[in-house]
């Protein structure tokens, strides 16, 4: 390859990708210094890949993968548009490959124009309460909503289902179809059925409200292609994500977009991220959780992640296992077996087998269960009266979130990079764990024997806490809390005084999850970039969640 040589492929000559691919050159020109000194460093510290936001819409990601390549994308995280780039003098050092994102404001106004092309007509809005208005005023009139949901992982199709609930919530409205590639697994929940755009638009003909969120950059062109679908049909859509609102009747198309700038997953969790996505159309939003609580020794494991840095480590799984079978008398184990033909998986569970026969005395059975979908798993919960899951990162979390089961989610810190602030929102429990009380984290922080038993211990305690009678864990709480129960904490200060008055029996609190430790790598950052994930560290730690039980329980 010949220095200087830009190699770019554009299917059919797409203007806005050609547009966007010399403004991403054109920035790349103007930041080769400082990319070639975070690839050095990079190349020369223990880290296995650094995430860096050069700027809010330009993202570099530098790995160690023992090839030497350079990519540039069209979108974050999922690209529109790939391809292959050189420029710099220099050769990329063996075994460095550079991914660099353009993402953001100059992508999202090509794309909004190709709606606003097809519209009829215009209207842009700079008050959200007028936009609230109108969606108010058009919405009290549904019996029945469409929900298209814009996602590709199960586990992101099932947070979502945030949105159509905020509008069921707020209009009073029962009847919902929703549809979506993960509908087998959605179907725990509300009618679904495969997004497939005849289906979508009989549903629609039938309902004409629709709650359609589009929240990445690749998600447009099937946003785009629902709305051509309904040609003449009436429709009254609700884009999130996106500030749009679309009142078709019958071939008059009105479009009214909040003239704001879409609002990115950057810096924030995503329960706050939605939120705010859904400000322009709702005044409040709701989070809908039921609650499940069996006083079982039953307890179900999902070791498993969709990649494979996510299972829980063999090892580790063991010592959680042997904390269980001691206090159990009659141990109810289930490890949900992952893909039946995926041989990772196989090795897995016939390694652990192999070394819970090593231990002179089971208590309990062990049962290894495959699901064609999380329906099934659902159900087995239930039947099985499931006290507490155990899982990776992974759909499984986000379901037994909404089902109400108490959960232990194993976060690995391989998975992240502590100094990148869209990495800790991307990667790290800051971003995808829940505030709910029922969603406890873990923070696996290195990988060793020691650990892997020191942090077992403390899950074993954890455990036999959230079987404890509801009246019993608040009361044990509280009394260990004392006048500090109405104490709200809003700073890591706060964090560290209240987390001095936790005694021994009940040190699994602080152990299993350190939102300092978490957060140890951005404290170089503007305190106003990382303001957002300051108070989600301390939201979703289990202190602050177990007082918030008590403080709600005492209102009650």
């Amino acid at each position: 390859m010949t220095k200087k040589q830009v190699y770019l492929e554009v299917e059919g000559g797409d203007k806005q990708i050609l547009e966007t691919s010399d403004l991403l050159i054109g920035r790349i020109k103007q930041e080769e210094k400082i990319i070639w000194k975070k690839i050095n460093e990079c190349s020369k510290n223990t880290k296995r890949f650094d995430l860096i936001e050069l700027s809010d819409d330009l993202i570099i990601l530098i790995r160690k993968t023992g090839k030497s390549q350079l990519t540039c994308h069209i979108g974050f995280p999922f690209p529109l548009h790939s391809f292959s780039y050189y420029l710099f003098e220099k050769e990329l050092s063996t075994g460095i490959t550079v991914d660099i994102f353009l993402r953001g404001e100059e992508i999202r106004k090509r794309q909004r124009n190709t709606l606003f092309n097809i519209a009829t007509e215009i209207v842009k809005l700079k008050d959200t309460e007028e936009l609230r208005r109108l969606v108010s005023k058009d919405f009290a009139k549904a019996k029945g909503i469409v929900y298209i949901d814009p996602y590709s992982f199960i586990g992101d199709s099932y947070i979502s289902l945030f949105y159509p609930e905020a509008f069921m919530k707020e209009f009073n409205i029962k009847d919902i179809q929703v549809f979506s590639n993960s509908y087998s697994h959605l179907n725990v929940f509300y009618p679904s059925a495969m997004r497939e755009l005849h289906q979508i638009t009989k549903a629609i003909s039938k309902k004409r409200y629709v709650i359609m969120p589009d929240l990445i950059d690749n998600q447009w062109k099937n946003t785009l292609e629902v709305i051509l679908a309904l040609g003449g049909m009436s429709a009254n859509i609700v884009i999130p994500g996106r500030n749009l609102y679309i009142k078709k009747e019958d071939n008059h198309m009105r479009v009214y977009w909040y003239e704001h700038s879409d609002i990115l997953l950057r810096n924030k969790n995503i329960q706050d991220y939605m939120e705010d996505t859904l400000k322009p159309f709702l005044k409040k939003t709701f989070t809908k959780f039921d609650t499940a609580r069996y006083d079982s020794s039953t307890i179900f494991v999902n070791p498993f992640g969709l990649a494979s840095e996510k299972a829980i480590p063999i090892e580790f799984m063991f010592s959680i296992y042997n904390q269980l079978r001691k206090k159990y008398g009659n141990l109810n184990f289930n490890i949900v077996g992952g893909y039946y033909d995926c041989t990772t998986h196989k090795d897995w569970i016939e390694k652990f087998l192999k070394k819970v026969r090593s231990v002179s005395e089971i208590n309990g059975k062990i049962s290894i269960s495959y699901y064609s979908n999380l329906k099934e798993f659902a159900k087995d919960l239930e039947n099985n009266k499931c006290s507490v899951v155990i899982s990776a990162d992974t759909s499984i979390t986000h379901l037994v979130n909404k089902l109400g089961y108490p959960n232990i989610c194993i976060y690995n810190s391989l998975l992240w990079d502590k100094d990148s602030i869209q990495s800790m929102t991307s990667d790290s429990p800051l971003g995808f764990c829940r505030y709910i009380p029922t969603h406890i984290p873990v923070l696996l922080k290195e990988h060793s024997i020691d650990h892997y038993s020191y942090l077992a211990k403390y899950i074993g305690d954890l455990i036999e806490f959230l079987r404890k009678p509801y009246d019993e864990k608040t009361n044990i709480i509280a009394k260990n809390l004392g006048s500090n129960i109405n104490t709200r904490i809003t700073s890591l200060e706060e964090y560290q005084k209240l987390e001095l008055q936790i005694s021994n029996k009940l040190k699994w609190i602080t152990e299993i999850y350190n939102p300092i430790i978490l957060l140890g790598g951005l404290f170089w950052a503007d305190p106003k970039k990382i303001m957002y994930l300051i108070r989600s560290a301390i939201k979703i730690s289990p202190l602050y969640k177990l007082q918030r039980l008590i403080k709600k329980r005492r209102k009650l």
